[in-house]
């Protein structure tokens, strides 16, 4: 009962796995089927209202001149 029980993910994630041409091509042909199939939704943020407050960055910065107190 004092053996600890360790998870077979954990020592698989350290090991780094050999792929061969075969399994190279299909996981690249699934990461572009994937990247594709995201193109055809439709922007979720597309019909969000901005905010008056939201911050407006501009490309110019615009410096206020500091007014000396008068003594």
């Amino acid at each position: 009962m004092a053996d600890k029980r360790e998870s077979v993910r954990v020592k698989d994630a350290n090991q780094r796995k050999v792929l061969d041409e075969t399994a190279r091509k299909r996981r690249l042909k699934k990461a572009l089927e994937a990247l594709e199939q995201d193109n055809y939704h439709d922007d979720p943020h597309a019909n969000l209202v901005m905010h008056k407050n939201a911050p407006k960055f501009e490309d110019t910065i615009k410096k206020k001149k500091k007014k000396k107190k008068k003594k």
